[in-house]
This record gives C-alpha cells, structure tokens and sequence, in this order.
C-alpha cells in the first residue's frame, strides 16, 4: 500500500509538469472575478501574466509537488539503507531541495490567502458550491471521508480563504518538520518516525488540495 501511495503522488507530480493547473488546490480562481489563467494559454504566456491569484496559485502547487516529489526519493534513500550503505550528502541534496520547495510553496501560500482576503466573490459559483451534492461526490470518485469532510466544511460556504489559510500553515509546519530532520541528518542520524510525521502531513495535505481542485473541476465542468 505504501508503494502504490508513493506512486501516485509520483504520477501526479509528473503530471503536474504539464497540466500543472488541475492536480493542487487549482480552480479557486473560479470563485473570485478576474482571476483564473486564460484559456489555452501556454506555460511562457502564464509566466508573463501578472500575479493573479489563479497563477500564484499553480506556481506554488507546482513548487509543493516538487517537494513532495523530492522529500519521496529522500525516503527512497532511507528504505534502501537497511540493504546498502547509506549516502548522507546524496540523503541532504534530495531533502534540502525538498525544503527549498516548500519554502518557495509556503511562501506563494502566505500570498495567495492575503490576496483572497481583499478579491469579490462570484456569487453564481458560490451557488454551485452550495448546492454540490458532496455524497455523490464522494461515492463516485473514492474520496477519503474525512478529508473531504475538511474539504466540504470551507467549501461549501465558499470560505477559500479558510482554505488556503490551511495550507498555508500546513506547508509552514511541515517545513518546520523537515528542518528539524535536516539538523539530525547533518549529524548522521535519521529519525525515523520524524520520516512518517512528514509523510503523512504532506499526503494528506497533497489529498486535501486535490480534493479542492477535483471539487472545482465539477463546478467548472458545469458551467460550460
């Protein structure tokens, strides 16, 4: 089970290389004017656009999936020590960049629940929110109750502000997380349930922002 977790949070972060927009906390932009990336604009054309919270938004779920992408080769590199000898600079290479990425993460985070404070919501999206019938939701697409349970309680009000206030503080305490890994692993020690600590706080923070991005993608689905 394990593997096939670590697999798919690989394959979503792949993904994500190309059709970055839809895999973490993506299509918010919807519930505020103005805000979402054009259509079939390409990657050099979002770069050039100026900070909307749609492409804050896709720049920092493309930098936590890298650090998701990174700190799973680092527990790769754990795994195999039983059986082979173990690397501690290739170990820090692969977590320090882990932790440059969610700092880059975090930091977009902190931007994109400032801005969402101050931006008008669309009230017809509000609507479709509302009346989203989360049960089928879930029983349809395999959802992990109480994650989409923290999922419908902020967007069912239409509160992603209070969204992406969790993220924010999620990648924020992570981070901290990691940190304090780094400091054992400069001295040659690994802690292992500190591993499972970060593992499990970045997959389910990898779930509760698909979840957000799956929920709109039906909202934006409905709208065509």
């Amino acid at each position: 089970m394990k593997k096939i977790i670590i697999l798919m949070i690989l394959t979503f972060s792949f993904i994500s290389v190309h059709c970055y927009g839809f895999i973490y906390a993506n299509w918010p932009c919807l519930l505020y004017f103005g805000q979402c990336p054009p259509k079939n604009s390409g990657q050099s054309s979002i770069q050039s656009m100026p900070p909307t919270l749609g492409k804050l938004s896709i720049e920092a779920a493309g930098f936590f999936l890298q650090a998701n992408i990174d700190f799973q080769a680092f527990l790769k590199k754990v795994e195999l020590s039983e059986i082979s000898a173990i690397n501690y600079d290739e170990m820090s290479i692969l977590l320090n960049n882990s932790i440059e990425n969610l700092e880059s993460a975090n930091f977009l985070y902190y931007q994109v629940f400032e801005m969402s404070k101050t931006l008008a919501l669309n009230p017809f999206v509000m609507k479709k929110l509302k009346q989203l019938d989360y049960r089928i939701f879930e029983e349809n697409s395999n959802f992990i109750p109480s994650i989409l349970e923290d999922v419908k309680s902020f967007l069912q009000p239409g509160n992603m502000t209070g969204a992406f206030e969790i993220i924010y503080n999620d990648t924020g305490e992570i981070l901290q997380c990691m940190k304090s890994l780094k400091i054992l692993l400069d001295s040659n020690s690994i802690d292992i349930p500190q591993c499972w600590n970060i593992n499990q706080r970045l997959l389910r923070s990898a779930l509760f922002g698909q979840y957000i991005s799956q929920v709109f993608f039906e909202i934006k689905k409905s709208m065509k």
